[in-house]
């Protein structure tokens, strides 16, 4: 059976090199932000972020301190800079 299909528009290698440049630039004045001092220990980090600080791993971040840690979308997830620091200085 042949069925219609719609060709895609195919983008070129320099279109999709500026998109890709314009994400990157989006991102990095993201992370440039910088919020009031009263504000940064509100702020959400990544896990990962959080095993480098705490030198807890995520596995056991998510075992032990599952009431700190905030689902940010179905894959991601993050815990208050606060958090973190508290459990870094944990003895």
């Amino acid at each position: 059976m042949n069925k219609l299909v719609n060709p895609a528009k195919k983008k070129s290698d320099a279109e999709r090199e500026r998109e890709r440049a314009e994400k990157a630039r989006l991102r990095a004045e993201r992370a440039k932000a910088v919020l009031p001092v009263e504000l940064e220990p509100e702020r959400i980090i990544p896990l990962s972020d959080v095993e480098a600080i705490t030198s807890l791993s995520i596995d056991s971040l998510e075992r032990h301190h599952q009431d700190k840690i905030i689902r940010l979308t179905k894959r991601r997830r993050g815990m208050r800079l606060k958090h973190a620091l508290a459990l870094s200085q944990a003895p």
